[in-house]
């Protein structure tokens, strides 16, 4: 009995203060954070984000000001749809022409190779 009366008043809880989506019941606890990290591997820059839901198409990616920009086009309704809004400065090193991107299993990974430089350079005292 006692049991009961607390699941039900958690119950009202829930119903009251968690982001109701209209329905008794059904709770919205999404977050519009993106999730990703940038490292440097070898010679490369890797760039990884959860993507889970997304297809290619849905998947804007650019560079802008030295910044690679991420952005998922539409914002799913769907529960379970990843949503990517993100801005990584990744400098000017960065070969643009040889850049890829892949979307495998929910994660969508972007490696922008960093150009070779061939010129030796001097440093001196100033």
């Amino acid at each position: 009995m006692i049991q009961t009366l607390l699941l039900s008043e958690l119950e009202n809880i829930m119903n009251d203060t968690i982001c109701p989506r209209g329905r008794k019941g059904a709770y919205s606890l999404k977050t519009s954070t993106s999730k990703y990290d940038v490292k440097k591997v070898k010679d490369s820059v890797v760039f990884r984000a959860e993507a889970m839901g997304l297809k290619k198409s849905d998947i804007e990616m650019s560079v802008k000001n030295k910044h690679l920009v991420v952005k998922s086009k539409s914002h799913s309704k769907d529960f379970f749809a990843s949503n990517i809004d993100c801005s990584v400065y990744v400098g000017d090193d960065v070969s643009l022409p040889d850049a890829t991107a892949e979307l495998d299993f929910g994660v969508l990974t972007i490696t922008l190779p960093i150009k070779e430089s061939k010129q030796d350079t001097i440093i001196n005292f100033s």
